[in-house]
């Protein structure tokens, strides 16, 4: 959720999670680790990445890059986006 994004670089623990149940009843939906995550709703412009498999509500967009080279560039491109943006 986008309180959880808030000051952070890397989310490691959240204030909610799901069941195992309720987890593995959307299977398709988990975000690998280091994931990145931006808040969509409310406090736009949140830029995280996760630290382990990951869901997130409809209020986060998320991106899987499709290379470990990638990743540290695109954080860094949307976080800066959307600082200069505020």
């Amino acid at each position: 959720k986008i309180p959880d994004m808030h000051g952070k670089t890397f989310v490691f623990d959240t204030e909610d999670t799901l069941t195992e149940e309720g987890a593995n009843s959307q299977q398709n939906k988990f975000l690998p680790p280091k994931s990145i995550s931006v808040s969509c709703i409310a406090t736009v412009g949140l830029v995280i990445m996760n630290a382990f498999n990951s869901q997130t509500n409809q209020q986060i967009n998320s991106i899987i890059p499709s290379k470990e080279v990638y990743r540290y560039f695109l954080y860094l491109k949307f976080y800066a986006v959307f600082f200069f943006l505020a």
